[in-house]
């Protein structure tokens, strides 16, 4: 009877074991595993952090004034902004649309471009893919695939190919200098064709 008893004892201590010998490396396993997960996840939201907009709109119309008349109106479809960088930028994925206007509120320029980001410590706009600006005034068109806007100097620039249509004959050329409503401008290596009246 003694002997029974001893040997029960012992199957049911082997179990036991067996349980604990399992369950405990079950959840030491599942402990390591959840804090890998949450690790994982807190370096994936770090990492991102960057990489995400602090503000996102769309369909915005952003309207600059100086003693209540408008000077500059911006148009795009998207906009993200991005703060939280060494160098804080907005950034209009599907495009732009910039009118200037002159003192009588009438449109005197216009640029557009498929991609533009400003970069707001600088006050520096790049524009890119199709990029035209057109000087209403003078009827002249300017073409190219990659402009720089500096608001603070109120020009624009290019080191890229530019096409600039005026009543006088279309020139092109590489690089340009311009005001930033086109109404000055000089390219850089031009080549082109003028219109000569016999």
């Amino acid at each position: 009877m003694q002997i029974d008893k001893i040997v029960n004892l012992l199957k049911l201590s082997n179990i036991t074991l067996s349980i604990k010998s399992i369950i405990l490396p079950v959840i030491m396993g599942s402990i390591v595993l959840f804090s890998c997960t949450t690790d994982i996840e807190q370096i994936k939201t770090i990492t991102n952090y960057k990489k995400t907009p602090s503000i996102s709109a769309k369909n915005i119309e952003i309207v600059y004034s100086d003693s209540a008349k408008v000077k500059v109106k911006l148009i795009a479809t998207e906009l993200k902004r991005f703060i939280q960088k060494e160098e804080p930028y907005t950034e209009f994925p599907k495009g732009i649309e910039i009118i200037f206007f002159d003192e009588t509120q009438k449109v005197s320029a216009k640029i557009t471009a498929n991609y533009s980001k400003y970069f707001e410590k600088k006050e520096i706009w790049e524009a890119k893919y199709d990029v035209v600006v057109i000087n209403k005034e003078k009827n002249e068109k300017l073409n190219t695939e990659y402009l720089i806007w500096d608001k603070r100097k109120a020009s624009i620039h290019t080191d890229e190919f530019v096409k600039i249509s005026t009543s006088d004959g279309v020139f092109y050329g590489q690089g340009l200098k311009a005001t930033q409503d086109l109404s000055s401008w000089e390219i850089i290596k031009p080549k082109g064709i003028i219109n000569v009246e016999n």
